[in-house]
């Protein structure tokens, strides 16, 4: 019994000396991650229509920029880089006094269009048209939109009188854009 008592009072000793313990409710989670480099390249689609039909008055020749993305910054510039107006090189009439122009070519004669940009400037070199601007930029975009050039018919001055423009006869011509982010 002596045995049995000396177990039961260290059993109580030990029992006494003991401090509660409590468990924090811990979670973990993970996260998983990736990386996937991406060119971010700008993309952008330009519509301009491939034919226009001329009047002899003011033309107004839509361009329109749809799905831009990744521009960082930068414009959709749309420029003109040539006609078939044949006083120039390479196609561009840079003749000092010639603006860039279209000449629409027809059986007997010729009918000529000034290209004026978005912002109704001249396009050309100078000379005796004061308000011709130096550069080709047709229009500019930093986004998604539509701007307008205008193809306005030079007067007659450019057909002689015994090279009337004729009725009924298919005047032809073109402009070759260019598109670029800047």
């Amino acid at each position: 019994m002596k045995k049995f008592l000396t177990l039961i009072l260290a059993l109580a000793l030990v029992l006494s000396l003991s401090v509660p313990v409590f468990a924090a409710n811990e979670t973990s989670a993970r996260t998983d991650l990736s990386f996937i480099y991406a060119d971010n390249e700008p993309s952008y689609i330009v519509t301009i229509p491939a034919s226009l039909e001329l009047s002899m008055g003011e033309n107004f020749l839509p361009i329109t920029v749809t799905d831009a993305e990744n521009l960082n910054g930068k414009k959709i510039t749309v420029t003109i880089e040539g006609t078939n107006e044949p006083n120039g090189i390479g196609g561009f009439a840079t003749v000092l006094h010639v603006p860039y122009e279209i000449l629409l070519s027809g059986y007997t004669n010729e009918v000529r269009y000034n290209i004026f940009n978005a912002e109704g400037n001249l396009i050309g070199e100078g000379g005796p048209h004061i308000f011709a601007v130096h550069d080709r930029t047709l229009a500019e975009f930093d986004g998604n939109g539509e701007k307008s050039i205008k193809i306005s018919n030079i007067e007659s001055v450019w057909s002689p009188p015994s090279f009337p423009i004729m009725p009924n006869v298919p005047y032809t011509g073109y402009i070759v854009f260019g598109i670029k982010v800047v």
